[in-house]
C-alpha cells in the first residue's frame, strides 16, 4: 500500500465525517480582539491524528499537502508557509493605537505578530513571481452583528479560479478558505489591492524615497485602489505624507508604511547575509573551534 493510501485511511479513522468537504470552525484574525465575530474555517480533506504528540514537532498532514499542490500554483511552497504560519507564530495583538508592522525577518524570529505581520512572513516565503496571488487591506465586517475591523489578509486563486482567503492563526489545517464560505459571515470591503509580483517589485526597490516614489507609481497598474467611507476610524494613523498624491489618505499611508517596512526588511537581509558569511568563514579558519563544540 503506498504510503499515501496509508495516510487516507488514518485520516478517515481519525476525523469524523465532514459534510461537503467543509467545517465552519474558530478562527482568530484581525488586528484586535473583537467581540461578535463568527469566523469561517475550511478542511478540503480529513485530518491525519494526531499532529503533535507531547511538544513533538508537527507531523506532515500529507493530504493536506497533496490539496495545496493540486490547487494552486508552487502549491508545495504555498503548504509549507501555512504549515509554519499556523503552527508556530502566535496572535499578539498589538497595543491601542500602535501599528508597528514587523519584516518577516522579525516575526520568523519573535514567533508572534498580528495579520498583518504574518502576511508579510507569508508573502516573503512564496516566489516573486507568484502567480494568482494578492494582498489585501480593507475592512471586514460581520454580517449578523454588523461589528468591523481593520484586516490586511492574503488572497489566492486556484487553478479553476475559484478565489480563496488565507488566515494563518487557525493552529489547524483549515485557514485557506474559500471566498464563498468566507462571503456567508462577514463583508469585506477592500481599501487596496496588491498582487504579489506588484509588491515583490516594491520590496525589491533600493530603500530610497525618490525610486519608492516611482515604483509606485510604475505600479499603478497592478494595484486597485478601493475607496470605502470608514467613517471616524481611520486605516492607518501613523504617516501623514503620502507619496501618491491621487490616493485616498488610506491607501497613502498603507503605500507609505510598505516603503518603512521592506526598506528596513533589505537593511536587515544584508546584515543577515553578512553575519553568515562571517560565520562560514570562522568555520573555515578554524575548523578545530567547530570540532570541540560538538565534543
Amino acid at each position: 500500500m503506498k504510503t499515501r493510501n496509508i495516510f487516507k485511511v488514518i485520516g478517515f479513522v481519525c476525523t469524523s465525517i465532514i459534510m461537503a468537504n467543509m467545517t465552519i470552525t474558530p478562527l482568530t484574525i484581525g488586528d484586535g480582539i473583537v467581540t461578535n465575530f463568527s469566523n469561517p474555517g475550511y478542511k478540503p480533506v480529513a485530518d491525519p491524528c494526531p499532529y503533535v504528540e507531547n511538544g513533538e514537532e508537527l507531523s506532515d498532514n500529507f493530504l493536506y499537502k497533496e490539496w495545496c499542490e493540486e490547487t494552486f500554483d508552487n502549491g508545495d511552497y504555498i503548504y509549507e508557509t501555512y504549515k509554519d504560519i499556523a503552527f508556530n507564530i502566535k496572535y499578539t495583538p498589538e497595543l491601542s493605537k500602535t501599528d508597528f508592522w514587523q519584516t518577516p525577518i522579525e516575526t520568523a524570529k519573535l514567533k508572534r505578530g498580528d495579520c498583518e505581520d504574518v502576511v508579510f512572513l507569508f508573502f516573503s516565503q512564496l516566489p516573486s513571481n507568484q502567480k494568482n496571488a494578492e494582498i489585501v487591506w480593507g475592512w471586514v465586517i460581520n454580517k449578523r452583528s454588523a461589528v468591523r475591523k481593520a484586516h490586511v489578509w492574503y488572497q489566492l486563486v486556484d487553478n479553476k479560479g475559484q478565489q480563496y482567503v488565507v488566515e494563518g492563526f487557525s493552529k489547524d489545517w483549515n485557514g485557506i478558505i474559500p471566498m464563498k464560505i468566507v462571503e456567508g459571515i462577514e463583508s469585506r470591503r477592500p481599501i487596496l489591492t496588491m498582487t504579489h509580483s506588484a509588491v515583490s517589485r516594491l520590496a525589491s526597490s533600493l530603500p530610497d524615497n525618490s525610486q519608492i516614489a516611482q515604483s509606485l507609481v510604475d505600479l499603478s497598474t497592478a494595484t486597485t485602489f478601493s475607496n470605502h467611507d470608514s467613517g471616524n476610524q481611520p486605516f492607518q494613523q501613523d504617516i501623514d505624507t503620502p507619496f501618491l498624491p491621487n490616493t485616498t489618505k488610506d491607501t497613502s499611508n498603507i503605500l507609505n508604511k510598505l516603503h518603512e517596512l521592506f526598506s528596513r526588511y533589505e537593511r536587515q537581509k544584508e546584515d543577515t547575509n553578512m553575519e553568515n558569511a562571517y560565520k562560514s568563514s570562522m568555520k573555515k579558519l578554524y575548523p578545530e573551534r567547530n570540532l570541540i563544540r560538538r565534543r
